[in-house]
């Protein structure tokens, strides 16, 4: 917990939360971060770019029996790449109506 200025922030892991001043009364802020999601993206992009520079340079040099395993790692790619997204649009969805039902339970708490 920590208060400057009149805003008072609370976090927890990835959550935080914040009450701030505005125009005669509070705003109150919450957000979160799912852990992971960059770093999956990440890596699946390098996986993506290293199969088609592979799949590019094995394909040119190598004959049709080298893009097997380029091949094979841009469809990886593109698979975990879209399983999060799936997965990342689920949890958005999750976290947007707890943040909303905090939301109105905290506005029913003030007044």
């Amino acid at each position: 917990v920590t208060s400057e200025h009149g805003l008072r922030e609370w976090r927890n892991g990835n959550l935080r939360a914040c009450v701030e001043p505005a125009d005669g009364a509070f705003r109150l802020r919450m957000g979160t971060v799912k852990s992971g999601a960059s770093e999956t993206n990440v890596i699946a992009a390098i996986i993506g770019v290293l199969g088609i520079a592979g799949f590019t340079s094995f394909g040119l040099w190598g004959g049709s029996d080298a893009v097997f395993l380029p091949w094979i790692m841009g469809a990886s790619s593109a698979s975990v790449l879209l399983a999060n997204a799936f997965r990342l649009r689920n949890w958005a969805r999750r976290r947007e109506d707890q943040m909303r039902h905090i939301g109105e339970v905290a506005a029913r708490l003030i007044t």
